[in-house]
């Protein structure tokens, strides 16, 4: 078995040089994370997720250098990774996932006769369309970073939340879904009746995705992807039938973050 492993080590090592030597200029070119994600020849289920992916790294790309660009860019590839390509089976080690260079994945995982081992399932279809979310306000932000503050802080969240869902892509796996409870309260007590809602954030007059949970509260249960969200909740008051609205509320959705209050008039 140790030959076998260091047999392994040492024809990973021979392909990612010959991959390296033969594409010399796509690691050098301006922007490789780019050209390596519009290269990869995924299976056909994953052509959605490919494309909202290129959606936003047509935005990451756009931007000027900075550290945020960096943490952008890190998340981007572990999503590459974890999402089309798929963890390296034969190491296990969950700490060093999303640290090796995006180049070099993509060398370790063609095989001797050049065929692709990527992964072949795709992420539910809520979970692309946040990644829409993602792309569609990045863009918006990306157009008023020098004049409003309003869109460098979108654009930030945008980078929180793809780098929400890298980490939960390495340490739970791809594309990932989380029952989320929201419970609908008047000071300490439960109010039933309330539709929620769950929105990603939005930027100037860019409208996100507002997402209904599909039963009333409280508590009310929906199946949403990681990341961050405004959630809200309203009910008809039926003795005047006006629409009566909760606070809005930014909640984070991950493994570790399942659920959430918020507090209605």
């Amino acid at each position: 078995m140790h030959d076998r492993g260091q047999r392994q080590t040492v024809t990973r090592a021979v392909l990612a040089a010959m991959v390296l030597v033969v594409c010399a200029p796509l690691w050098c070119a301006d922007d490789s994370t780019t050209r390596i994600l519009g290269s990869l020849d995924v299976p056909f289920l994953l052509n959605h997720t490919k494309a909202a992916l290129i959606e936003i790294d047509r935005c990451r790309a756009s931007l000027p250098a900075s550290d945020a660009k960096t943490r952008f860019t890190q998340a981007e590839e572990s999503l590459i990774e974890g999402l089309l390509i798929g963890w390296d089976p034969d190491n296990p080690n969950i700490a060093e996932r999303g640290r090796t260079s995006l180049q070099l994945i993509v060398a370790q995982r063609i095989d001797n006769k050049g065929v692709w081992n990527g992964i072949n399932m795709a992420p539910p279809d809520i979970y692309l369309k946040s990644l829409t979310n993602d792309a569609l306000v990045c863009k918006a932000a990306s157009l008023h970073l020098n004049d409003s503050p309003e869109a460098q802080a979108a654009l930030t969240g945008v980078i929180d939340d793809l780098t929400l869902k890298a980490q939960d892509c390495i340490l739970h796996g791809m594309g990932q879904t989380y029952s989320f409870k929201v419970k609908t309260m008047r000071g300490p007590s439960p109010d039933r009746g309330w539709t929620v809602y769950a929105k990603w954030i939005s930027v100037s007059n860019v409208e996100t995705q507002e997402i209904p949970f599909p039963k009333t509260s409280t508590p009310a249960f929906n199946d949403l992807p990681p990341g961050f969200y405004q959630i809200r909740a309203e009910k008809r008051d039926p003795a005047t039938a006006a629409i009566v609205h909760s606070e809005t509320k930014m909640c984070n959705v991950d493994a570790a973050h399942l659920e959430c209050e918020v507090q209605v008039p």
